[in-house]
């Protein structure tokens, strides 16, 4: 359900994706998936950001971002942490996005993934010009 839900993000049908994102969520938290349920919380984070529902978007952010430092998943913690920076981005939140791309960036590197070290300071140096 998560792999067809972003199918439809990555086509542009996003209130499909978040509707199937929201089925995951309910169908992971019901079955005790956790892993599941954080993967599918954060991209249902991510759909709400493409619907410009940013507050929930933050907010399922936050929830999966919380379990998943909790289970120490420093791969899962840098993804959340860079989709957490674009939603303070957008709600103009500069400082507190600058310092999860920061940290997005300190857990991209534990997990040794450069791509998304890349993309973490890339998103901080476009952060700090956006604020000025």
């Amino acid at each position: 359900m998560i792999n067809l839900g972003t199918s439809y993000q990555s086509s542009g049908q996003y209130q499909r994706a978040e509707q199937l994102f929201q089925e995951a969520v309910e169908l992971a938290g019901s079955s005790g998936d956790r892993h599941a349920l954080i993967l599918a919380k954060s991209k249902l984070g991510v759909a709400c950001t493409m619907t410009r529902q940013l507050t929930r978007a933050e907010s399922l952010l936050h929830e999966s971002l919380e379990m998943a430092r909790a289970d120490g998943n420093s791969q899962m913690t840098a993804v959340i942490l860079n989709d957490l920076g674009n939603v303070l981005g957008l709600r103009q939140k500069y400082t507190e996005a600058l310092a999860a791309f920061q940290e997005s960036n300190t857990e991209a590197r534990k997990a040794d993934n450069k791509l998304l070290v890349a993309q973490a300071l890339c998103n901080a140096a476009s952060t700090v010009a956006r604020a000025g």
